[in-house]
């Protein structure tokens, strides 16, 4: 598969949120960012609209009618980016990723023009200018149209805020109804904390117009068969919401029960790290067996096996692979030490094999990798088991599992750019 540049192969985690039409908009846009901490950004950064125009910063007491935020790693820089097109001021807030932006560059370059490379928005953003279109919205979609990839984006002027999701519906993004105006986000528990109703999810390859009239839909692009993330379903998104008319309790509960399946007797069930407890948890729960901690971490950072919670007790051990993969042997070597006569390993998650190329979080080489957790004889316990890519593709629809080794739902070179259907494009007919 070819690449896209480097800062969306390596880590392009983000979210995005937007605010039309309603009061307090940096109030809300704060209070929805702060509900989509999880999806593993660091640093926030809005933009407002007041009647001085767009600013990254409140004004004064100069009241603001409607905003965007993204949350991004603190290297791609804070927050939304800022433009000027054809004379109109505008800002990008996007999160994904692309498999064909290389391309992309080096084909326009060679074609002449100044073509300055950059990150994902930068590559929006001149596709925008170099657009023959005489709107904006029609710019928009030509822009978008010539990427392959994952991305949720929102584009905020003066006058309207557009969002738009990609084709395969690998990034999330709903849109939810305010008292006098509307949201969108990332994610529908977001929306909800911000103070939005009627939560609903944008179809892949919809796009919105949100202006002081209302809200126009539009599917501007051919329609291909979704390819959700099997990620953003089973583990990044927040439990409380839903993707693809599914509630994402209800598809990490499937994922526990099955990992239930071929689990043997035990005496305990534990977690071998902190962050696992959630799981070890729901396990026992299914399991019907009790769960207790079997170690500790000490003030100091050691983790120390309780001798009194393992010995002669057999213990399933719940393990996210993504974990430090050299702590997991001294941990399970500890348990031996202590007592325990039988050690059973269960992972919540299949092992990572390569980065996202849709602007996902990328696999770590601090991670466990499939050498360190395939052989049980080799980490000394009794049986090894857990959730793979194929028991994912049984109970998620159809999804994307490109990161864990299967074929991706595109690449570079698959297919061809989306273009703008006929609705754009036919003689005489109004641009939207």
């Amino acid at each position: 598969m070819e690449k896209s540049i480097d800062h969306t192969t390596q880590a392009a985690e983000g979210a995005v949120v937007g605010v039309f039409g309603d009061g307090e908009p940096l109030q809300r846009l704060r209070l929805g960012l702060s509900a989509l901490r999880h999806r593993g950004a660091d640093e926030d950064g809005v933009v407002l609209v007041t009647e001085a125009g767009l600013s990254r910063e409140p004004l004064g007491d100069r009241p603001a009618t409607a905003g965007i935020g993204s949350s991004r790693r603190p290297r791609l820089g804070m927050g939304p980016v800022l433009a000027s097109l054809g004379g109109e001021d505008l800002a990008l807030a996007w999160d994904g990723g692309l498999v064909n932006a290389q391309r992309i560059w080096a084909e326009r370059s060679a074609q002449g023009g100044l073509w300055r490379r950059g990150g994902d928005e930068d590559l929006v953003l001149q596709l925008m200018a170099a657009s023959p279109r005489n709107t904006l919205v029609n710019r928009w979609v030509d822009a978008l149209g010539e990427l392959q990839g994952g991305f949720a984006a929102l584009l905020l002027t003066r006058e309207r805020l557009l969002a738009a999701r990609d084709p395969l519906g690998l990034r999330p993004l709903f849109v939810g109804r305010l008292a006098a105006g509307w949201a969108v986000g990332s994610e529908q528990p977001a929306l909800e904390r911000l103070g939005a109703r009627a939560c609903r999810e944008l179809d892949p390859g919809e796009l919105l117009i949100v202006d002081r009239s209302g809200v126009v839909r539009l599917s501007p692009w051919p329609k291909r068969p979704a390819r959700p993330c099997a990620v953003e379903l089973g583990r990044r998104a927040r439990p409380d919401g839903s993707l693809g008319g599914q509630a994402l309790a209800s598809v990490r509960r499937g994922i526990i029960e099955r990992l239930a399946q071929d689990a043997p007797a035990v005496d305990v069930v534990s977690a071998l790290f902190d962050e696992d407890w959630g799981a070890a948890a729901g396990l026992g729960a299914v399991m019907g067996a009790p769960v207790a901690p079997v170690g500790a971490t000490m003030p100091g950072g050691e983790w120390v096996a309780a001798p009194a919670a393992c010995l002669g007790r057999r213990i399933l051990l719940v393990l996210d692979p993504e974990r430090p993969a050299e702590l997991i042997p001294p941990r399970l070597r500890a348990l031996r030490r202590a007592g325990a006569t039988a050690l059973h390993l269960r992972l919540t998650w299949p092992v990572t094999v390569a980065p996202c190329a849709f602007g996902g979080r990328a696999s770590d080489a601090r991670r466990a990798a499939p050498e360190d957790l395939g052989d049980p004889a080799r980490l000394d316990v009794e049986s090894l088991g857990g959730v793979s890519a194929a028991t994912l593709g049984e109970l998620l629809p159809d999804p994307c599992l490109a990161c864990f080794g299967e074929a991706p739902p595109l690449t570079a070179a698959s297919a061809p750019a989306a273009g703008q259907l006929p609705l754009f494009q036919s003689a005489g007919a109004e641009e939207v």
